[in-house]
């Protein structure tokens, strides 16, 4: 399972890392595209801004 969390814009985010050939790795936080418009997400509920 991958776990990450969902910032004020409504993007979800997940850590990604990537390991270099020595052993170091590096990490950041990436934004999942899920093609949601969240002009569409919005009209469905009543959320405060």
């Amino acid at each position: 399972m991958i776990t990450g969390f969902v910032n004020v814009e409504f993007e979800p985010i997940i850590p990604l890392s990537i390991r270099r050939t020595d052993g170091k790795v590096f990490t950041q936080d990436a934004i999942v595209d899920t093609a949601l418009h969240l002009e569409k997400f919005k009209a469905g509920w009543d959320l405060q801004e």
